[in-house]
Order: structure tokens, then sequence, then C-alpha cells
């Protein structure tokens, strides 16, 4: 935090300018595409829930007629330091991004059915995508100006993405669409994990950001027990233009 990001209110116009550029990024783009198709109406980026002097909360939603109103939401908060009380003297802001896909749910929810004779589960291309655009976003030279002017400091200290939470409503290898997937016999349950940023990887370069995200997806997989998974990601790279 600067000096004067420590006292001072958020300003409206900033929140503004970030909700933007939120909309004008990569991460819209890759939760469309957790519906593969499904949904055709969508809310950008703006202030929705608890928002105060010091606490922005901007949501995104897929709007459904289905039982499950919103299939996809995508919430953005910047938290920004008490400094009453406080004995630190460096204080830190924090900005958290929650993706809730409830696409699972939805789907289960249509009387019709999409996928006759199983289970929509996500196809491990989607989760790529959106793991891909959700990066992209988090170094996007927009986003990170917006932050840095809401947190008073300069664009270089607005530190990349330390981790990444999954945690699901029931074991991973239930949600990830079964084709190149094996189960390994008694690997036991998983219901997400806590996936670690490689410091040495500078994400705003796209072959690198590329490889954190195959290194999250290997990962997503061997926790589950499931086996295909380096093979699986290594195929859909082939089919995807070579990245700059």
């Amino acid at each position: 935090m600067g000096e004067a990001g420590s006292w001072r209110p958020l300003s409206e116009r900033s929140v503004a300018a970030l909700a933007q550029a939120l909309n004008e990024s990569a991460f819209p783009a890759a939760l469309r595409g957790l519906g593969q198709g499904a949904f055709d109406q969508f809310i950008d980026f703006r202030p929705l829930g608890h928002n105060r002097s010091r606490t922005a909360r901007l949501v995104f939603q897929a709007i459904s007629h289905a039982p499950v109103p919103n299939p996809v939401e995508a919430v953005v908060t910047v938290n920004l330091p008490e400094i009453y009380g406080s004995t630190s003297t460096a204080l830190t802001a924090t900005v958290t991004i929650d993706v809730i896909a409830r696409v699972r749910r939805y789907a289960d929810s249509l009387e019709t059915v999409i996928m006759p004779g199983q289970e929509y589960r996500y196809p491990v291309p989607n989760l790529a995508d959106l793991l891909d655009g959700l990066l992209q976003t988090v170094v996007d030279s927009k986003v990170v100006t917006e932050i840095a002017r809401i947190t008073d400091i300069d664009t270089t200290l607005v530190a990349q993405p330390r981790e990444l939470h999954l945690v699901a409503d029931r074991q991973v290898k239930e949600l990830l669409h079964p084709t190149g997937l094996r189960e390994i016999p008694d690997a036991g349950a998983s219901a997400g994990g806590i996936f670690r940023t490689n410091p040495a990887l500078d994400l705003r370069v796209a072959a690198e950001r590329q490889e954190q995200v195959d290194d999250w997806l290997r990962q997503l997989g061997l926790d589950a027990g499931l086996t295909g998974m380096e093979t699986l990601v290594e195929s859909y790279r082939a089919t995807i233009a070579p990245t700059a």
C-alpha cells in the first residue's frame, strides 16, 4: 500500500475503471467457455454485494432461466487494510478472485438431457482455457494499472498471484470428463487442493503462463487419482495455435 492508499476511501471512478478493465480482459471469454455455448446472457463485472469504503466487490454472472439462475459466476474482491489498530508498518492490500461454476448442477436441473446416458462433466480443455484466462487477466496491463491506482503503488509492485485454491462439492474425478483419463485403483478421494504458483515463471509471457496452467492440470489429475492428464494436456496444446 502507498501512503495515500493507506488512509483514503476507495474512489468510485477507480472501482469503475477496474470493472471496465476486467470486462475488456481475457477473463469474460474464459468464463463463457465453461458453459460450452449453453448460456446466451451474461452480466459484466459490476459492483454487487458487500462493497464498502475499503472493499470493492465486482461480480460477473451468466444468466439462466433454469432452477440454477447463475451457472457461472466470478467475483473479484479488493480489500484495503485498516490502518487503525494495526501494528504493521507495511500494510498490504489483497485481491481475491473467486470463480463459482455450477454447470454440472445446471445440467442436472434441465428437463431435457444435454448428454444422453451420462452426467455432465467438465472437459479438461475448458478448464485449461479458464485457468489461462484467469492468469492472463491478473497480469493484464490495464487491470494491473487500476489495482496500482487503487492501492497507490507503482505497477511494478503489484504482485503476481501466489496460489490457486480449488474446492469441489464432490470428488474431482467425478467432475472431469473421463476422455483420456484412467482411475488409479484405491487411490483415495480428492475434493480439491492448493496449487502453488511457480515464482520463477513470468506470467506475462504466454509460454510461461501456459507452463503454469499445464503444471496445475497435471497436479489436479494426479491428486484426483487419475493418470493420463499429462498426455491429454499435451494433445490439447498440439491442437491450438502456438503461443507468442
